[in-house]
């Protein structure tokens, strides 16, 4: 009985703590780190044209856009061939990765992982790692 007492008083000390700290920090877009919304080729898509010439990456937040991005390869095999001039579109929310890809291949790459954490917002706030993963359809 002593044993599920103390467990019980932990628990409820922990839940106190986690509610404090919300109430430190309002939860609110401002203060929240921005996430993907929105990714071509989509992750999933089994189907995607080879002759693509850019993935693109959108935040549900205005980016830091000077050389700020993090686009990281979990293997040489599954990481397309990437270009120059990767860039942000006006929105200040795509960003534009050039990349080679071939037919028949599966694709994953990170935006943000680890200490790679280049995506980040106007406010500093380091985007929320996104795993991509596709795969390419026969040459069209």
């Amino acid at each position: 009985m002593m044993k599920r007492i103390g467990f019980a008083v932990l628990a409820v000390l922990m839940s106190a703590g986690v509610a404090g700290a919300h109430e430190a920090t309002p939860i609110s877009v401002e203060a929240m780190p921005p996430s993907v919304v929105a990714t071509a080729p989509q992750a999933g898509d089994m189907d995607v044209d080879p002759a693509l010439e850019a993935i693109t990456v959108t935040f549900s937040k205005d980016m830091q856009t000077e050389n700020m991005w993090s686009v990281c390869a979990i293997s040489e095999e599954t990481f397309p061939e990437t270009g120059e001039g990767v860039h942000y579109l006006d929105d200040n929310r795509t960003c534009v990765v050039p990349v080679t890809l071939e037919p028949e291949k599966s694709y994953a790459l990170w935006f943000n992982t680890g200490e790679y954490d280049s995506f980040r917002d106007t406010g500093n706030n380091p985007a929320v790692p996104y795993l991509l993963v596709f795969r390419t359809g026969k040459a069209r």
